[in-house]
């Protein structure tokens, strides 16, 4: 099972990149309203959401909650995994996703883009993966005589890239920008005005690649066929993915 430790590193003021590399998500002027942004980071700190820690769940339909990861990007720091608290209807699917998908999948776009699954490792660098045949996912599997998803224990996520570099910002050597009004308001003029949501994805022609990000033809098929967005989207209802009936 995956992981989650959310914790934030002793902040330290900006330098530059880890590696050497320089985030599209740190390029550009910072904004002249300093001060406005200084008071957002300070409010979101403060009011960052956080997962919900009760012992016992109703029987037999719930589990313990196991959403621990690594916090290895600065995003994920500052808003945590469950960032998304505004639709009260899709935002828990948004918040899932968030633990197997960047941030900048969704809220970055440019013409030049691909996407890989990426992993921030120990030392604050930022690395595509090239086996992706189990990551998590990607295909069915049998077990125990039931059919569950693909998943190794990894922290990678899908990620956007471009010209070769993951649009992606590790933690680890960068603590300074979840302090600095500056870094945080070009993060935010970088990131697109109209993010990618379920439909966009949940299509016959997304814009991820999935056959390049391993996902095997059955899977494809049942994500751009997916009975929970279909559902909610349509109908206002939820509907147990087919995958769990048919085999």
């Amino acid at each position: 099972m995956r992981k989650l430790i959310v914790t934030i590193a002793t902040l330290f003021p900006i330098t530059a990149m880890a590696g050497g590399v320089i985030s599209p998500l740190l390029k550009g002027t910072p904004s002249p309203d300093v001060d406005e942004w200084k008071k957002k980071i300070e409010e979101q700190l403060k009011e960052k959401p956080k997962f919900p820690e009760e012992k016992e769940y109703p029987q037999p339909f719930h589990a313990p909650n196991g959403y621990e990861y690594p916090v290895k990007d600065v995003c994920v720091a500052c808003h945590s995994y469950a960032a998304h608290t505004k639709d009260e209807t899709l935002a828990p699917f948004y918040n899932a996703h968030s633990t197997f998908m960047s941030c900048t999948t969704c809220h970055y776009k440019a013409s030049d883009i691909s996407y890989a699954w990426v992993e921030i490792d120990d030392e604050g660098n930022a690395k595509i993966v090239k086996d992706t045949q189990d990551m998590y996912g990607v295909r069915y599997v049998k077990a125990g005589g039931r059919v569950a998803l693909s998943g190794i224990d990894s922290d990678a996520r899908i990620t956007p890239v471009v010209n070769g570099k993951p649009v992606e910002i590790p933690l680890k050597g960068n603590e300074g920008i979840l302090h600095d009004p500056g870094a945080v308001s070009i993060i935010y003029s970088n990131l697109a005005k109209d993010p990618f949501k379920c439909a966009d994805c949940h299509s016959a022609n997304p814009p991820l690649n999935l056959v390049g990000l391993g996902f095997s033809q059955e899977r494809i098929q049942d994500i751009e066929n997916n009975e929970v967005v279909k559902g909610l989207l349509q109908e206002g209802k939820i509907y147990f993915p087919n995958f769990i009936w048919k085999r």
